[in-house]
């Protein structure tokens, strides 16, 4: 799927916070499976099964999420929405495998212009204007958004760009005086 056909059928995902990112990967065809890995840097993998290896495969050829467990749910879903805008944005007819986060927002978007691009549509994806806007108009204080959209406080404030702390940050930093 490209980009512009991705980008026109995103909002039926979006109508509601926290975006529904594992009926996106279904519309996507990708598999999603959770799994304990090795390197506990490593949130995620994008895979891919060819014909040759499904039949040592239960689920068959294609494209999947490969999740680990044993990450929080925030950076789960973050890295879900990452390996989806991967997915969509990168050529992948020769790729067999590509990791996840340890390259999402670091560094390498300085000098990557697609892999700022594809942290970009990440975040479109798991925060968009709209509900972020709607979430605020309606009250939401901004302390309260990553609750609300089941993501981490570092991801709104790479959304936002500043730093978004939770409540209980505040009433700590109070208390120690």
């Amino acid at each position: 799927m490209n980009k512009e056909t991705f980008l026109e059928i995103l909002p039926e995902y979006q109508k509601e916070a926290p975006v529904n990112l594992v009926q996106l990967a279904k519309r996507l065809e990708l598999g999603i499976y959770s799994s304990s890995m090795l390197n506990p840097a490593i949130s995620g993998k994008l895979i891919r099964i060819k014909t040759d290896d499904a039949k040592k495969f239960d689920k068959g050829s294609g494209w999947y999420l490969l999740m680990n467990r044993d990450r929080p749910m925030g950076a789960i879903k973050e890295s879900l929405a990452y390996l989806i805008a991967k997915f969509v944005i990168m050529n992948l007819d020769d790729v067999n495998l590509l990791s996840d986060s340890i390259r999402f927002r670091t560094k390498s978007t300085l000098k990557d212009l697609q892999e700022r691009e594809i942290n970009q549509l990440a975040l479109e994806i798991l925060l968009p204007d709209n509900l972020l806007a709607n979430a605020i108009d309606t009250g939401k204080y901004i302390h309260e958004l990553p609750a609300i959209f089941k993501v981490d406080p570092s991801t709104l404030t790479a959304k936002l760009g500043y730093s978004v702390y939770p409540i209980d940050f505040w009433v700590n930093a109070r208390s120690t005086r």
